[in-house]
């Protein structure tokens, strides 16, 4: 019988999904008082440096001699310079060998530059790779092949300094197969983020972490908030929304007027915060996610849905945010926000938010007025949410922004308190400009269920899978899908090869093994959202979760290959078509070792006739398939072995254990016993004999032993008479 899988589980009201991508994400670890390691130091004295010379307006900007000017304007809100450059990392880095790996180094010094980050326009990795990037206190070392995307480009965070060190490993059979190719470096001319050793950030001192006592309570919706890095060279926040279908499909809300560049090049880090309240600097690591696909946006609410190209492991900790599309105003207001690419903040307005328009038109904005806290440029596209910590909206600006967009703590802090944030509207940007690319209905409540809020999701309760046995039998078997959400209706359905029992429409299908033979692999599952291309309405976007079964007796006989005769040494025996096989021995043979199921290796104990047996088994039966093989342990070679009547015995040329020459030795009788012991029949030869012939046909079928003397050694070989 065959493997098969359960055929497709459509959930009515709404289904599962399992993204194609893969589930990655990039660590980077935060060293205050600079790491020190042996081996990397010594990987950076055998790399090449390149050192790139800073663009021509570059060090107008990084004296902040920004004027009216029409070309500098475009500079205003910008932290870096992108400078062009086309660098191929394996033609340019120094290589070397070393344990049975290559190893490349280069490091990019960007002349005078604040910070620096690179973007890759080429880049593929092989599956046991690894790239690490860092500097003297910033340190990502998980980049791997789980980074590799349909565009093969990829972007760094930024990291501060000036200098960057590129490391490269890879085993010697998968030489040749990554590609690395630096397009674009970013040259910093504002500090963004602080540097977040133990000293200030570079956001306004009033701002407050996340992790004040007034963050308490609001640790579940931080999980959601990430710090984007547009195209090296902007800032913006954005927050991961929980939709209608409660599954893991990472979607991120942000602001229309953050898409100023290829969002495939956007850098996300999660859980950017201090550790402690104050001062602001115990930093240790956060998770860095890259790219992502554009799914709808809105200039009149300043709204745009992003949809990440990763999804965030179990283990992440990450959260997706709740939120309501009520029209009414909050009772009071909280924004969770990355200022000047600053660790991770809050504010509060304990007031009712008021509707407004923004520069004339509809009220289509939230106004909060926060009584603490504040927020600055970088806090673009961050999440308002209400006192039920649900998103009403995202962060447009301030109308009557007073301050420039340098860090001046005089203006954020005194002139322009209270701190004013207005809002793109939840509720206006759900309908948007009533098209699936305007609006956030589309996604967000796929199904079309017309909920009106969700609320704050670990994604540990978002991963689903169908429980029950692997093997089905003759009895009844069981099968659910773990944290499914409350009232909804599964349909299931299955392959001919099972008969129904019953739950039919609820979480706890009943099905048992039909009597017939299974058919090939066929499917179980929610509809694959695009790999099948099927398209079915009540669905959440076609999703898919898939449970892999046996259905009955294992899938083949086993087939045992191998030579059929073998002298007291290893010999190897393969099964065919299954790789789940047990191995067991009979007669004068010894396993010696099994590799992957589908390998045995095993050796004579002495010479005669033996048995090599391959058993495939699950709980519902079990098929050998078994190979007889004839040992020979000695200077002589008995055959044929089994026979009908005679056996003829030869002296071998060489030894068969050692290979020396044969001198001093012929046959001086030969003896037949059989099972028990007893001699049948003796043959004595007096002059040099080297080959003779036993006759057999007087004898029944069975095991029998031919003893050969030599005068003084007697030498065994079992002989089956057929």
């Amino acid at each position: 019988m065959r493997k098969i899988l359960f055929n497709s589980i459509i959930i009515t009201a709404c289904s599962i999904m399992l993204i194609v991508n893969v589930n990655a994400q990039v660590r980077t670890k935060i060293y205050f008082d600079k790491f020190s390691n042996t081996k990397i130091s010594d990987l950076i004295q055998k790399g090449r440096e390149i050192k790139i010379p800073a663009p021509p307006t570059f060090e107008k900007l990084l004296q902040n001699e920004i004027t009216e000017d029409v070309n500098l304007r475009e500079y205003k809100n910008r932290f870096a310079l992108p400078v062009n450059v086309n660098i191929d990392f394996f033609k340019t880095a120094n290589r070397w060998e070393e344990n049975g790996l290559i190893k490349y180094s280069l490091s990019l010094n960007a002349e005078d530059a604040l910070n620096i980050s690179i973007q890759f326009n080429e880049f593929l990795l092989s599956k046991n790779s690894i790239l690490s990037i860092f500097n003297s206190n910033e340190f990502t070392d998980s980049i791997t092949y789980k980074e590799n995307n349909i565009n093969n480009v990829w972007a760094t965070r930024i990291y501060q300094g000036n200098s960057l060190y590129l490391t490269f490993q890879v085993p010697e059979n998968e030489e040749g197969v990554a590609s690395l190719k630096i397009s674009q470096v970013g040259f910093g001319y504002k500090k963004i983020g602080g540097e977040f050793f133990g000293v200030s950030g570079a956001s306004a001192s009033c701002n407050i972490n996340v992790t004040c006592p007034e963050g308490i309570g609001w640790e579940n919706e931080r999980n959601s908030v990430a710090l984007i890095v547009s195209n090296s060279i902007e800032l913006c926040t954005g927050t991961l929304v929980m939709n209608t279908c409660g599954n893991n499909r990472p979607y991120l809300l942000t602001a229309n007027h953050c898409l100023n560049s290829n969002v495939q090049n956007w850098v996300f880090q999660f859980q950017t915060w201090s550790n402690t309240c104050s001062p602001n600097g115990t930093f240790r690591e956060d998770l860095q996610f890259n790219g992502c696909q554009l799914r709808a946006n809105n200039a009149a609410s300043d709204f745009a849905l992003v949809e990440l190209n990763q999804i965030p492991s179990v283990n992440s900790g990450i959260t997706y945010a709740g939120w309501t599309r009520d029209p009414n105003p909050a009772l009071r207001t909280t924004a969770i926000h990355h200022p000047m690419g600053d660790l991770m903040k809050i504010s509060h307005d304990f007031q009712s938010p008021i509707s407004v328009s923004y520069q004339g038109g509809a009220n289509n904005h939230w106004r909060a007025i926060f009584d603490q806290g504040i927020v600055q440029h970088g806090s673009s596209g961050s999440a308002l949410f209400d006192q039920n910590h649900r998103i009403i909206g995202q962060l447009h600006g301030n109308q009557n922004n007073i301050c420039p967009s340098g860090n001046n703590y005089s203006c954020w802090c005194v002139t322009q308190i209270p701190s004013i944030g207005e809002y793109g509207r939840f509720d206006v940007s759900w309908t948007g400009n009533g098209t699936d690319a305007t609006r956030l209905s589309n996604w967000l409540d796929p199904n079309n269920s017309n909920a009106l809020t969700t609320n704050t999701t670990n994604i540990s309760y978002l991963t689903r899978n169908i429980t029950g046995p692997s093997t089905v039998c003759s009895s009844n078997a069981i099968y659910a899908v773990t944290n499914l959400p409350s009232g909804l209706v599964v349909n299931w359905t299955f392959s001919p090869n099972l008969i129904y029992v019953s739950g039919q429409g609820t979480n706890q299908l009943v099905v048992k093994s039909s009597d017939g033979d299974p058919l090939p692999l066929v499917s179980l599952s929610y509809d694959n959202y695009g790999s099948s291309g099927w398209v079915r309405a009540g669905t959440c976007n076609n999703v898919v979760l898939e449970k892999t079964i046996w259905v009955g007796l294992p899938a083949y006989t086993p087939i045992v290959t191998g030579s059929s005769t073998m002298f007291c040494s290893q010999s190897l025996y393969v099964e065919k078509y299954n790789r789940n096989a047990t191995w067991s021995v009979y007669g004068p043979l010894q396993v010696i070792g099994v590799n992957y199921g589908y390998k045995c290796t095993v050796k004579g104990t002495e010479s005669g006739v033996g048995w090599v047996y391959a058993t495939n088994s699950n709980l519902c039966g079990s098929f050998r398939g078994e190979k007889l093989v004839q040992v020979t342990c000695s200077s002589y070679s008995v055959f044929p072995n089994p026979t009908n009547s005679e056996v003829t015995i030869s002296l071998l040329a060489d030894n068969s254990i050692d290979g020396s020459f044969q001198k001093n030795k012929s046959i001086k009788s030969i003896r037949v016993v059989d099972k028990s012991g007893i001699t049948l029949s003796v043959q004595k030869y007096g002059s040099e004999t080297f080959e003779t012939k036993i006759d057999l046909s007087k004898f029944t079928s069975g095991l029998y032993i031919i003893k050969i003397n030599e005068g003084i050694d007697e030498e065994s070989y079992t002989i089956v008479k057929q």
